[in-house]
């Protein structure tokens, strides 16, 4: 059961939430042992809730991963981890999450509420409209930058938030055009929204956000 609720939890995921360390790391303050400390509560706290999204995204879509070849593995949907001890661990994630923000900083349990909503709606909505559920992924890596930046109390360049948003924005692109090459021969498992992209979209949408990339990382100074 521990194994099951685990793999649900997605640890290898966690990795995304490495995002908070960026103001740290900009503003200078990565050898400073009590920032460093407050930062690392708040990259739990991401990962908590993480954990508990992905609980509630499992429990919502069961019914579709049973019929895919890979997420048909999922303990929720292949039916190892029971529906009520599901709904039991991702709220006890939740509240962890929320828990530890608030002995940090009020705003954080604003912002993680923030990014727990648009989550939410991505799982129920967002994920099935082509670019705006690549635009919502990357706004929760912003978040993230942002959520880091007041655990230290440091003011944030727009610079670092601009640039956090395309760098996601077009890992997100990437992503989508690698699940359209290795689901081409399985297109009634594959998400939805992939029907409404093709190769040669997403290849034309990284081509115009590569030069902006560019030009927004080469040019701190002007913003």
């Amino acid at each position: 059961m521990i194994g099951h609720i685990w793999k649900t939890m997605r640890p290898n995921h966690w990795i995304k939430n490495a995002f908070v360390f960026a103001p740290l790391f900009f503003s200078g303050g990565a050898t400073e042992a009590m920032k460093l400390g407050r930062v690392f509560l708040v990259f739990l706290s991401f990962s908590a809730i993480a954990s508990a999204v992905y609980f509630f995204n499992d429990l919502i879509d069961r019914e579709r991963d049973r019929s895919h070849p890979q997420k048909c593995m999922r303990p929720i949907a292949s039916g190892a981890l029971p529906i009520k001890i599901g709904i039991f661990f991702g709220l006890g994630l939740a509240m962890f999450s929320l828990a530890l923000a608030f002995s940090i900083d009020l705003m954080l349990v604003l912002l993680l509420f923030l990014y727990s909503a648009i989550n939410v709606m991505y799982s129920l909505w967002l994920k099935h409209i082509v670019i705006v559920d690549v635009f919502v992924i990357s706004m929760t890596f912003v978040l993230r930058v942002l959520s880091g930046g007041v655990a230290i109390n440091v003011e944030l360049t727009s610079w670092l938030l601009i640039t956090t948003f395309l760098l996601a924005l077009f890992l997100a692109l990437a992503k989508r055009r690698h699940e359209l090459v290795i689901l081409q021969d399985s297109t009634n498992n594959q998400r939805p929204v992939l029907n409404q992209y093709t190769p040669q979209l997403v290849d034309e949408l990284m081509s115009l956000i590569t030069p902006v990339i560019l030009v927004t990382y080469i040019s701190p100074l002007q913003f």
